[in-house]
């Protein structure tokens, strides 16, 4: 179904005092998001049902600030305004004790 479709679907939308606007496609379409994450695990083995895994991860290695989201009003301000980035490098520590 097109706009015109719709249009002709609904006269009321004709008669009354509303205008929209209709982008072309792919107006709203950000480039491919790339994240490069990292994880270093080492297993430690004691007697024969004890482990104990100690882990580091870090997230974002590049530490880039990638544009996800932006204001997608549209009309005369239409500016695409950056809403929500990245979230900048972060690491987390952990360790897991299984038996």
């Amino acid at each position: 179904m097109n706009y015109s479709d719709v249009l002709r679907a609904s006269p009321t939308i004709l008669s009354s005092a509303s205008s929209f606007s209709v982008e072309p496609f792919g107006t709203f379409f950000l480039p491919a998001v790339t994240i490069w994450d990292m994880r270093v695990d080492k297993q430690m083995t004691f007697g024969d049902r004890h482990k104990l895994n100690v882990m580091f991860d870090l997230f974002n290695v590049p530490n880039a600030s990638t544009i996800l989201a932006v204001d997608r009003t549209t009309g005369v301000n239409f500016n695409k305004r950056v809403t929500q980035i990245l979230n900048p490098r972060i690491f987390r520590l952990g360790a897991r004790y299984s038996f």
